[in-house]
Order: structure tokens, then sequence, then C-alpha cells
């Protein structure tokens, strides 16, 4: 018998790079996708102070950065990595992952720099003063910032699934190669997001005594500050006053 890797054997597609790039993903479209739906069902507790709006900020675009890193360090030949950014191929399925993660941090990035924009102006005055175009770019998402958001929440399904599509791609493993793929990514995606959500407030909770209004707790003391009834609300801690 030969000593085997479990990630390393004979008909191996990926190698572990690519799964911890795929589990990122999954993170930062579940925790986009819960934010989303916290704002809409709950607005009261989805805004700039909640823990996982800030959470959100943090990890929604950092693990996607953080992924692509790894994928672009993983490729033969790193230095060639914009030549994807620029030249789509409707026929595959990697191609339109990449226009699709361009689309998703641009949006991202604008969703979340209208929900923030007090804590944005305030930087940009303090360090950018003569940057007033930030101000003008924020109000014309004003009107606009409901409709953003729904294409965020698009957006974010639609990248949790993604992974589930690409490797559902592989026809030659009839085991990957099930339509059903994309769902479970996409619920897994939203389990890993939630349990990131909750580490961040159990750490913000455990050190509130010691650091009022740290970066992720709510200053309302609600370790729950995310919605304590949404639909995947049990997964979520049901104790603390409401806001």
């Amino acid at each position: 018998m030969t000593q085997t890797s479990a990630f390393h054997f004979e008909s191996l597609v990926w190698d572990w790079p690519i799964a911890i790039y795929l589990f990122l993903i999954g993170i930062s479209a579940g925790l986009v996708t819960l934010a989303v739906l916290l704002r809409r069902f709950y607005p009261q507790t989805g805004g700039a102070d909640s823990t996982l709006l800030r959470t959100t900020l943090i990890v929604g675009p950092g693990a996607v950065i953080l992924g692509l890193l790894i994928l672009v360090f993983h490729l033969t030949r790193p230095w060639t990595f914009w030549k994807l950014m620029f030249h789509y191929s409707f026929t595959s399925v990697m191609s339109m992952g990449v226009m699709l993660f361009q689309f998703y941090m641009v949006v991202l990035l604008l969703w979340l720099a209208k929900i923030f924009e007090h804590d944005l102006l305030a930087l940009q005055q303090r360090w950018l003063p003569k940057l007033g175009i930030v101000q003008k770019v924020l109000s014309l998402l004003t009107p606009v910032h409901r409709g953003l958001e729904t294409l965020m929440l698009v957006l974010a399904v639609l990248l949790g699934a993604y992974t589930g599509f690409l490797l559902s791609a592989l026809k030659s493993y009839p085991f990957l190669n099930n339509p059903i793929l994309p769902v479970l990514f996409l619920f897994s995606g939203i389990s890993s997001g939630a349990a990131v959500a909750l580490i961040a407030m159990a750490i913000c909770q455990r050190k509130k005594s010691a650091f009022h209004g740290s970066a992720l707790c709510t200053p309302y003391g609600d370790p729950c500050g995310m919605g304590r009834n949404l639909p995947v609300g049990g997964v979520f801690c049901r104790s603390g006053p409401g806001r």
C-alpha cells in the first residue's frame, strides 16, 4: 500500500490552493447574502453599526482579494493574469467567473461605501480633503441604493453558486457533474459566512468590557445585531436586548 495525501492523488483535477480559494469565495458570498437579507427584513438592525455589516466590510472584499491572490500565484505564469481580466470567452465557465468577480467587487465596494458613508467621508476629510469627488459619487448613489442592494444580493447568490457550476463543468467526473452542486455550494457558503459572523460576535462580546466601541461591536451591547429572526436565524443566537 502506498502512502497518499488527502490533497494529492492520481484523479485530482485541482490541488489544495483551489480548495482554499473556493472556501474564501463562499465566505464572502455568504456574508454579503446575510447582510443584504438583514437590511431588507430588519433594517433597524442593519445599519453601519451592525456586527454583521462591520464583519462584511472587512471580510467580504478581503476574502475575495485573498482568494484571487492565491489563484494568481497558483498560475504557471502569474504575471499574465491580467489577460484573463480583459479577454472573455462566453463558452468558458472560468471566464464567466472572472467577469462575475469583477462585477461583484465593483458593486460590493459601491454598496459598502454608501452604507458606511459617514465613516468614509470622515476619512476622506482627514486624509484627502481635496478629493471632493467622493462625496459627489456617494450622493449619486442615494436614489439607486436600494436597486444596488438588490443587484448585490443577486451577485452574491451567483458567486456562491458559481463554485458549484465550476466543479459541475467537469463532465469526466460523474460525481461532480451534478446539477445540485451549485445549490450545495451556495448554502455551504452561507453557513460559512454565518460562522464567521458568529466568531466576530463572540470576539466582540468577549472584549466588550475592555474595548468599548470595538470596530466590530454594536454600541448597544446586542451580540446579535445581525438580526435574530432571519430565515436562517436558527444559526444565530437569540439572547440580548433588541435595539
